[in-house]
């Protein structure tokens, strides 16, 4: 789907209006899981619970007000 798509690049369709978003986090290896659920969310997220030379995966599900689903993986790796 477009909205599929436009997560993968970062953005979301113009007419899409975000009304809960759940970030999933795994560290290192591990598989991820729940890691934040926020209603009315915006486009930004800052992890603050991050350890150095950590690698992390992100898993974001984004469910808009008329009940359509974004989701996008993105792996990050925090260094010192």
């Amino acid at each position: 789907t477009v909205a599929h798509e436009a997560a993968k690049y970062g953005h979301l369709p113009e007419d899409f209006n975000p009304s809960k978003t759940t970030i999933y986090r795994g560290k290192n290896q591990e598989q991820v899981s729940t890691y934040i659920t926020i209603e009315d969310a915006g486009n930004s997220f800052e992890d603050s619970a991050i350890e150095l030379n950590t690698g992390y995966t992100y898993r974001i599900r984004i469910i808009s007000e008329t009940g359509e689903v974004i989701s996008s993986v993105l792996p990050a790796t925090v260094k010192q």
